[in-house]
């Protein structure tokens, strides 16, 4: 049985060890559980993601074989991004995001937060939709 847990119940440490912080993401991710943005569905050319930082996670070999299962089962985890600057930015899923490059992934899916104009970089999938409230996995 999977457990979950509401994510609002997470005191996340942004210390030397873990990914920095990203504001504008966050806000982001606030106005999009409010319904004040739209979210929606895409696979993306993973070369067209930027990671918010250069932050490279220790993955777990349990995430590993988490990641492996729900690829297999055709049914990855999907990252977060959101376009800033003309870029398509990642910032909370780093070990996901690792472990497309690491299986060799050109593409991925992912939740499009609030709107882009990288239309040509994008394939949509569905139609816009608010964010429900984010529950963490435990693996």
């Amino acid at each position: 049985m999977k457990n979950s847990i509401n994510i609002s119940d997470i005191n996340a440490d942004f210390s030397e060890d873990n990914e920095l912080k990203d504001d504008y993401f966050i806000d982001l991710l606030g106005q999009a559980m409010q319904g004040r943005i739209l979210c929606q569905g895409v696979v993306v050319d993973l070369a067209e993601i930027q990671p918010y930082s250069d932050y490279q996670p220790q993955i777990s070999v349990a995430y590993r074989k988490h990641f492996i299962t729900k690829l297999e089962n055709r049914n990855p985890p999907a990252l977060y991004i959101y376009e800033r600057s003309g870029k398509l930015i990642m910032s909370d899923d780093y070990n996901a995001y690792y472990m497309y490059r690491e299986c060799g992934m050109r593409q991925c899916i992912c939740i499009l937060i609030g709107y882009t104009d990288k239309k040509d970089d994008i394939e949509y999938v569905g139609d816009p939709f608010e964010l429900p409230p984010l529950t963490v996995e435990m693996i």
